[in-house]
């Protein structure tokens, strides 16, 4: 019986967890596992998988979500994704979205920093290409709207 009571404890735990926010599968094991015996976590996490209560892939849309309101790139998703333990087909079906969502997302957190001007000088250029770096935008990405923001600038010019 008493084993019994400690699931409960646990699982209302857990749940009490989720209900604050999504949780990817490992990381709730991690906060879990303070708690109780890994073979109890385990039992808890399972229970949770199979009600639906509990999904790394609805975690990692959730993450996007965030991850494009505050202007994160797919290499800095795709990091965060992996540190919380999600599965890298997961991840990949998330990030792997079609390369031009990236792009635009790119062109519009460098119109957000810094306005529709094109660059003018290389150090210009380097200060906006550091800048979606850190964002987490590929090399690729960053040329292409950079690329396209010039070929703007020449023809409004």
């Amino acid at each position: 019986m008493q084993k019994l009571t400690e699931l409960n404890v646990l699982y209302r735990k857990a749940v009490r967890a989720l209900a604050r926010r999504e949780h990817a599968v490992a990381e709730l094991r991690q906060r879990l596992s303070d708690a109780a015996p890994a073979k109890e976590v385990e039992s808890v996490l399972s229970l949770l998988c199979r009600a639906g209560l509990l999904s790394d892939a609805r975690y990692a849309e959730v993450r996007s979500a965030t991850a494009h309101r505050r202007g994160w790139g797919p290499v800095r998703l795709r990091r965060e994704l992996e540190a919380r333990g999600v599965a890298a087909e997961t991840i990949d079906e998330i990030v792997g979205d079609s390369a031009r969502r990236w792009v635009e997302e790119a062109a519009q957190v460098r119109c957000r920093r810094f306005g529709t001007d094109i660059p003018k000088t290389p150090a210009e250029t380097a200060r906006q290409i550091r800048f979606l770096q850190g964002r987490g935008f590929t090399m690729e990405q960053i040329r292409w709207v950079l690329r396209t923001a010039h070929d703007d600038g020449l023809e409004q010019g």
